[in-house]
C-alpha cells in the first residue's frame, strides 16, 4: 500500500558553475545504491527522519516565492520511479548541483536522477530575496546527528545598512537623553555642592535684605509694662516686626505685617509693592486703653503708604495713610512723632486731641514749591488727615536726603514742640524746631562736616530730666560709620566690642535705645542720659 507525503516546503537552486558535477553523477545505480543516497522519512513504524544531503557548502540566503512555485511545478515533471521497490515514498533530493527532484505517490519503477537544464536555472536576484521565505531548519527528523543544520550568513553590507537605518534615530535619542541626564547631573551636583558648602560653612539663610533700614519705637501699657517694637525688611521685601516687653524680656519671632495686611484687605498687592530698601518710621500710642502703631514705607512706585494695628501683639494690620497719593522722591527718608496731649483727662486728653506728623521729601511736580525737593509735612489730628505743608527753609535741602523728627522744648519747662533734621545744600545738618502745629520754623546749624554725596543716614533723639531739652543725633555715613552729636556738639562714640563694625542702618528711640543692622542682624544698645556717647551691648534681636 502506497502511502502519500508532501513535497517539502522549501528547494534550493543550483548555483552557478556546478553543471560539470551534476553531469558526474552515475544513472544507472541498483536499488541499494539508490537508497544510499537518498534518505527517505519513515511514515508510521520508521523512526528516522528525513535527511537531506547538502553538499553544497554556502548556500543563498534568500529566495522570493516566485521562484519557489516555478520550481516545484518543474519538478513535478521529473519523476523518478523504481519497480523493486516495496514501498512508495515521496521527498525531495538535491544533488551536488543542488537541482530540485520530486517524488510522486504511485510509481513502481525503477527511478531516474534527471537534472533539471542548466539553462532553466533561473538565478535569483539579492534585492528580490525575503529572509522570512525561508524555513528556520532544513530537517522536521528527530534525530540531531543525522540533520543537517543550515546556518543563514548575512551579507557585511546588508548587515551595516540595516544596522544604521534601524539604529540612527536611536542614537539621536539616546545622545539626548545622555546630554539631558549630564545637565541634569552637573545641576544636582552643583546644587548639592553649594548646599553642603553653606552648611559646612555654617552660613544661614539671609534673615534682612541687603538694603533694609531699620525703625524702633517704645509705650508703656496700662499695667506699667514697657514695650518696644522695631520694624525691618526682610529678604522678601516684606515688612517684618519684632516685639519685645518687660514681663516677658524676649524678642518676638518676626511678624509678617505686609502680608497679614495684604489677607485682611483681600489685596495680595500690599505684601508685594514695596520698594526694596525703602525708608521706615514707626510711631505709637497708648492712651488709655486706646493703642496704636503704625509703620510708614514707601511702595514700588515711592508713594507714602501706612500700615496700622491697635493689637499690641501685631496680630492684626490694616492698610491706612490719606486717601490721596503722596509721591515721595527717591532716596528720601520718612519720620514720624505721635504727639500725645498729656495724661488721660476725660474730655481734656483723648484720642480726638492727639496729633500724628509724618514728614517726607516731595515729589509732586504739580505743587509749587519754593524749593526744588522740598520737605513736606503731613498731619493727622484724631482720625483726620491733613495735606502736608511745605516746610519753608532759608537753605535748599539735598534730594534725597534722610530726615528725623524728635519732641523738643523750647525752655526747661515750656511745651514740646517738634524738631526736625536733614541734610542740606551747603553741606551740613540742619536743625529746625518749631512751636505746635506752627509754621513759623527757625534754623540752627548742628553739624557741619557731613557729606552730601550720597547723604548720610540720619537718626535722633530727644531727652531730659524734666523736658525733652537735650538732643542726641546719629549720623551713618557710606563707610559704615557712626558719628554722635550731642545738643549740636560732635562726642566721639564708644560701641565697646563692636568698635570696628560698620553699620548699614541705624535707629534710636526715646527710651535710651539704639538699634543697628550688622553682620545680617540687628544689634540693640542701651545709653543712659548722663553719658548717651557709651553704648552698651545689650544682645540681637533676631534670634542666632
Amino acid at each position: 500500500m502506497q502511502e502519500t507525503v508532501q513535497p517539502w516546503k522549501s528547494v534550493w537552486p543550483a548555483p552557478a558553475g556546478t553543471a560539470d558535477q551534476a553531469a558526474s553523477i552515475p544513472q544507472d545505480l541498483s536499488k541499494e545504491e539508490m537508497t544510499n543516497q537518498r534518505s527517505f522519512g519513515s511514515h508510521a513504524s520508521n523512526t528516522k527522519g528525513r535527511i537531506v544531503h547538502i553538499k553544497k557548502t554556502a548556500l543563498l540566503s534568500e529566495m522570493s516565492q516566485e521562484w519557489l512555485q516555478q520550481q516545484q511545478q518543474e519538478a513535478g515533471r521529473m519523476q523518478v520511479s523504481s519497480s523493486n521497490s516495496t514501498e512508495s515514498s515521496t521527498g525531495s533530493i538535491m544533488n551536488s548541483s543542488d537541482v530540485s527532484y520530486k517524488r510522486d505517490n504511485g510509481f513502481s519503477t525503477e527511478k531516474e536522477l534527471v537534472p533539471l537544464p542548466e539553462k532553466e536555472v533561473v538565478p535569483v536576484p539579492e534585492k528580490e530575496v525575503a529572509l522570512s521565505s525561508l524555513p528556520e531548519t532544513c530537517s522536521s527528523s528527530a534525530d540531531p546527528s543525522s540533520a543537517a543544520q543550515k546556518e543563514v550568513v548575512e551579507q557585511p553590507e546588508a548587515r551595516a545598512s540595516r544596522y544604521w537605518s534601524r539604529s540612527r534615530r536611536r542614537c539621536f535619542i539616546l545622545a539626548g537623553l545622555s546630554v539631558l541626564l549630564l545637565a541634569l547631573a552637573l545641576g544636582l551636583g552643583l546644587g548639592l555642592g553649594l548646599a553642603a558648602k553653606r552648611r559646612r560653612s555654617g552660613a544661614p539663610e539671609p534673615r534682612l535684605h541687603a538694603l533694609s533700614r531699620v525703625s524702633a519705637t517704645n509705650w508703656t501699657d496700662p499695667g506699667g509694662f514697657d514695650h518696644q517694637a522695631v520694624f525691618y525688611q526682610g529678604p522678601s521685601k516684606a515688612i517684618l516686626l519684632s516685639l519685645w516687653d518687660s514681663q516677658n524680656e524676649t524678642w518676638s519671632a518676626a511678624v509678617n505685617v505686609s502680608r497679614i495686611a495684604a489677607n485682611m484687605s483681600g489685596n495680595p498687592a500690599i505684601a508685594i509693592d514695596i520698594l526694596p530698601g525703602t525708608a521706615l518710621a514707626a510711631a505709637s500710642l497708648s492712651l488709655g486703653d486706646y493703642f496704636e502703631l503704625n509703620i510708614y514705607y514707601q511702595s514700588s512706585q515711592m508713594f507714602l503708604y501706612e500700615l496700622y494695628t491697635h493689637d499690641p501683639l501685631g496680630g492684626a494690620w490694616t492698610l491706612g495713610s490719606p486717601t490721596w497719593a503722596v509721591p515721595t522722591l527717591n532716596g528720601s527718608g520718612l519720620a514720624a512723632y505721635h504727639k500725645p496731649c498729656g495724661p488721660p483727662v476725660p474730655g481734656v486728653c483723648t484720642v480726638d486731641n492727639t496729633t500724628m506728623y509724618v514728614v517726607y521729601q516731595d515729589d509732586d511736580p504739580k505743587r509749587k514749591s519754593s524749593s526744588e525737593h522740598p520737605v513736606r509735612m503731613l498731619n493727622r489730628t484724631g482720625y483726620s488727615w491733613h495735606r502736608g505743608f511745605e516746610i519753608v527753609l532759608p537753605g535748599e535741602p539735598v534730594g534725597g536726603t534722610d530726615v528725623a523728627a524728635v519732641p523738643v522744648a523750647t525752655s526747661k519747662n515750656g511745651s514740646a514742640g517738634l524738631a526736625f533734621m536733614f541734610d542740606s545744600a551747603q553741606d551740613s545738618v540742619r536743625l529746625l524746631q518749631a512751636q505746635g502745629l506752627g509754621k513759623n520754623w527757625t534754623q540752627d546749624t548742628i553739624v557741619n562736616d557731613v557729606p552730601t554725596d550720597p547723604p548720610p543716614r540720619i537718626a535722633a533723639m530727644s531727652y531730659g530730666e524734666f523736658a525733652f531739652t537735650e538732643t542726641l543725633v546719629g549720623v551713618l555715613d557710606k563707610a559704615g560709620a557712626i558719628a554722635t552729636y550731642v545738643s549740636g556738639k560732635k562726642q566721639d562714640l564708644d560701641l565697646g566690642a563692636l568698635a570696628n563694625q560698620k553699620f548699614s542702618a541705624l535707629s534710636l528711640g526715646l527710651n535710651m535705645r539704639a538699634f543697628g543692622i550688622v553682620d545680617d542682624n540687628i544689634a540693640e544698645f542701651s545709653f543712659t542720659s548722663r553719658n548717651p556717647t557709651a553704648w552698651s551691648l545689650v544682645g540681637n534681636v533676631l534670634p542666632g
